[in-house]
């Protein structure tokens, strides 16, 4: 026996609750930014105004898998599978969010008069470029590891490298949620960025960017 419009327009109702009440059942999506610490500055406006250069920072290549907005993680430092959160995310491109932080990190940095993102028509007399090698949580027994690696590379209007290094950060510890693990990430780049101003203040950046 066919079935009545009846039966039909109820099948399809009850199809709509179902699909409704599925998707009222999934969890929020959480989004997170980048947050280095700040250091107070460790030259005086007069000098570094003088002497300093105004650099822009452009944003920063990703290597894959990690040039998405999902957070990756891998189970075991050997391990080659990666996997991603699905409800914790950056809140922005991380190539972005990863050039903005670096430009609040280095600010005071001895050589550098203002740092900040690269903007068209910007004044800048030189730039730091980078790529993000890996920005990820690594689950090992009985705890949770945070590591990043950074190529960097300061040029000048010409294009004339006047500083690069690859700076590391890693952070450990036993976190039950993703937010722990994000602030362990925040950790790990702070050790980067500090890795990033003790070679820009040991380098000869007054005689750049001219």
């Amino acid at each position: 026996m066919r079935p009545t419009k009846l039966v039909l327009v109820f099948s399809i109702v009850s199809l709509a609750v179902s699909l409704l009440g599925a998707c009222s059942s999934a969890p929020p999506t959480h989004y997170y930014l980048l947050a280095p610490t700040r250091p107070e500055p460790t030259v005086e406006p007069t000098t570094a105004a003088s002497t300093g250069l105004v650099i822009g920072v452009d944003p920063f290549t990703v290597d894959p898998p990690y040039d998405r907005d999902q957070l990756v993680y891998r189970l075991g430092a050997d391990s080659v599978e990666v996997g991603f959160y699905t409800y914790h995310r950056w809140a922005a491109p991380l190539g972005d969010l990863v050039a903005v932080s670096m430009a609040e990190g280095l600010e005071g940095t001895p050589g550098i008069h203002r740092i900040e993102p690269s903007t068209s028509g910007g004044d800048y007399s030189a730039f730091l470029r980078g790529r993000v090698l890996y920005l990820e949580e690594i689950d090992v027994p009985g705890q949770q590891l945070a590591r990043l690696a950074l190529e960097l590379r300061l040029v000048d209007r010409e294009g004339k490298t006047l500083w690069s290094d690859q700076v590391q950060g890693t952070a450990s510890g036993t976190n039950e949620t993703v937010a722990g693990i994000v602030e362990q990430l925040y950790q790990a780049f702070d050790q980067a960025l500090e890795q990033a101003r003790s070679g820009l203040a040991a380098a000869d950046l007054t005689q750049g960017g001219s």
